[in-house]
């Protein structure tokens, strides 16, 4: 069950109405809890799934803080829920539940991968494949360069020197910002107190474009920032794979230099097919102006790490998605379940 709730001036959080609901059987339910566990104890669970949101360490950071990804949490966040409904009998009861309960507070981001997790679980599954998805739904892998470390989480360091180790590419981290040798791509860890760009601030502007934010919910101010001096682009913390190989092949892309003022984001063109496959434009509009970075992320998580994320030059997202056009249906769906409530995603032209 997911519950929307909003602080109180006092500092404690109201419940407002509740989102959805839904049932899971035996099986599942031990699986959705076993990732709530391993999202409050990373040192202690061995499950590990690529893009799971998990906290830093494993004391919590109180109420006002995510419960998964230890994000701060604006006004508005969102709980979930789990509760067993199974009845065990136990002598002296006769209402015992049999299952274990867990109750986590929610920002925007991880809420969509709970989302996202309960009603399509094939990615968490090992599914590597979205058979409804078509040819989107594969991995795609094309050759790329050598990479640059800095300020990345240490989940996130391992995941990208694992990335470039098997695709035999030179990894070189960094403590200081400093320049980037040709065809480097910079992977910076964004802050809350100007990390991601003091970094982009020290390369020139030639540069500016290879490097990719790595960022969380409560870090986007600096990663707006960031964007607005000339990075290229935004990744979700955790990162995947697939992300930190797409952004290689956005970075050799020539449309970074038109953005948009309040974001900082690269406005995109026209749809054109690429990597073998059709593309289809989305355009997300949202309620609230200020959300849109923040969906940009949510986008950038959820989507392939190959499609595009960026800005339509109207105050809105733009979302190119790579994928045979007989699957656009299935997909906006996705788009809209992602984006959740208070956006319209509308589709756009495709370009077959």
């Amino acid at each position: 069950m997911f519950t929307s709730e909003v602080r109180s001036s006092t500092g404690s959080w109201n419940a407002v109405s509740m989102l959805e609901e839904h049932g899971l059987c035996e099986a599942d339910y031990t699986r959705v809890t076993g990732y709530a566990d391993a999202m409050a104890d990373p040192g202690g669970n061995p499950i590990a799934i690529l893009g799971m949101p998990m906290r830093g360490n494993r004391e919590s950071l109180g109420r006002n803080h995510c419960d998964c990804c230890q994000a701060e949490l604006p006004e508005h966040a969102s709980t979930m829920e789990l509760v067993p409904t199974k009845q065990a009998y136990r002598r002296g009861s006769r209402t015992h539940r049999d299952g274990a309960l867990r109750r986590l507070r929610l920002c925007r981001q991880c809420l969509n991968w709970w989302r996202l997790t309960i009603s399509d679980p094939s990615a968490m599954l090992g599914e590597g494949f979205r058979e409804f998805e078509g040819a989107s739904g594969g991995w795609i892998n094309p050759g790329h360069g050598d990479a640059v470390c800095y300020a990345l989480r240490t989940r996130d360091e391992a995941i990208l020197a694992t990335t470039m180790e098997i695709d035999g590419k030179r990894l070189r981290c960094v403590e200081y910002p400093g320049p980037l040798a040709p065809g480097e791509i910079a992977f910076v860890g964004t802050g809350k107190k100007d990390r991601a760009g003091t970094f982009v601030r020290s390369l020139d502007l030639a540069a500016r474009s290879r490097v990719a934010l790595v960022t969380q919910p409560d870090q986007l101010a600096d990663a707006a920032a960031a964007l607005q001096l000339g990075a290229r682009e935004m990744l979700a913390s955790p990162v995947s794979p697939q992300q930190l190989v797409g952004a290689f092949v956005r970075a050799g892309r020539p449309n970074a230099n038109r953005r948009d003022a309040d974001t900082g984001l690269v406005i995109l063109g026209a749809p054109a097919p690429g990597l073998g496959l059709s593309c289809v434009a989305f355009s997300v509009r949202a309620r609230n102006p200020m959300h849109v970075l923040e969906l940009a992320l949510s986008a950038r998580r959820f989507l392939r790490g190959y499609d595009e994320v960026g800005s339509d030059g109207r105050g809105g997202l733009a979302i190119h998605v790579y994928c045979d056009l007989e699957f656009k249906p299935q997909i906006t769906a996705r788009l809209r379940l992602l984006m959740g409530k208070g956006t319209d995603v509308v589709p756009g032209a495709d370009a077959a």
